[in-house]
């Protein structure tokens, strides 16, 4: 259904932090989501390394610790890029001739806009909005931060609880993509009051509640195949592969053989 969509509005994207395994192995997750609709177009898993105030222990336990997990890093600027691809590819299939993206002052976020080519550039007009605004319905960010809320809110994983947190990167990821999927198809745009109508995050976007209806029904009846899927984007082919490194974790992540068909 999303690979179906065509985009009529502008798009919103910022990151949240949280981490896997312990707080020194913190992460960025980026998401990219419809300015008025709040439909989740995508996320992207970036590693960090864990900054702010620690004690000497902690000091000389983080350079340990970071020393151990050099590979297969993926940097905000990689992230965030991965984004930009996948609202490159929503404009080219939109009637749109450019879209805007806003995003807070983050530097990296500058940095990838700037390395785009003239063309890409007119495709899509990156703005900076400032994170020091209210977080109001005005605020052009709005759509992402509300999202952020929910993801804290609703997730354990991201409630920043002592012992509530992800211990496998590729885990974490599969039970946002599993939230996505609530988000967009079952959670009501606007939570009215009790027994009213209202539209889902899709409809909103321009999908038909009929086509919803149809899809949702056959969602633990029907088994979905990777060589199957449409338009999938670098971010879900990670997800759905299993191919987020979780740090420290020295074997394969499981896979099911039928994912690959």
């Amino acid at each position: 259904m999303s690979a179906e969509l065509h985009l009529t509005e502008d798009l919103a994207a910022d990151g949240f932090e949280s981490f896997v395994l312990s707080q020194y192995f913190p992460n960025n997750i980026n998401l990219l989501v419809g300015k008025e609709s709040q439909f989740w177009f995508s996320l992207d898993y970036a590693h960090l390394r864990r900054k702010g105030r620690m004690t000497e222990y902690q000091k000389k336990r983080n350079i340990q610790m970071q020393a151990r997990f050099n590979l297969h890093r993926r940097s905000i600027y990689r992230s965030f890029q991965e984004l930009v691809r996948v609202c490159l590819d929503l404009q080219e299939q939109s009637a749109c001739s450019s879209v805007q993206l806003f995003t807070d002052e983050h530097l990296q976020y500058a940095k990838v806009y700037r390395d785009l080519t003239a063309e890409d550039q007119k495709r899509i007009h990156h703005r900076r909005i400032s994170s020091k605004l209210p977080r109001t319905l005005r605020n052009d960010l709005f759509s992402v931060n509300y999202l952020d809320r929910e993801i804290r809110k609703d997730s354990a994983d991201h409630t920043r609880e002592t012992v509530r947190f992800a211990r496998n990167a590729s885990d974490c990821m599969e039970r946002l993509a599993i939230y996505r999927l609530y988000h967009n198809y079952c959670k009501p745009y606007r939570i009215a009051k009790q027994g009213d109508n209202t539209i889902t995050h899709a409809e909103r976007a321009g999908i038909l509640a009929q086509r919803i209806k149809s899809e949702m029904k056959t969602l633990f009846t029907r088994r979905r195949f990777f060589s199957r899927m449409c338009r999938m984007s670098s971010s879900d082919r990670m997800i759905w592969l299993r191919s987020i490194v979780t740090p420290m974790k020295i074997t394969a992540e499981y896979l099911p053989a039928y994912a690959y068909l």
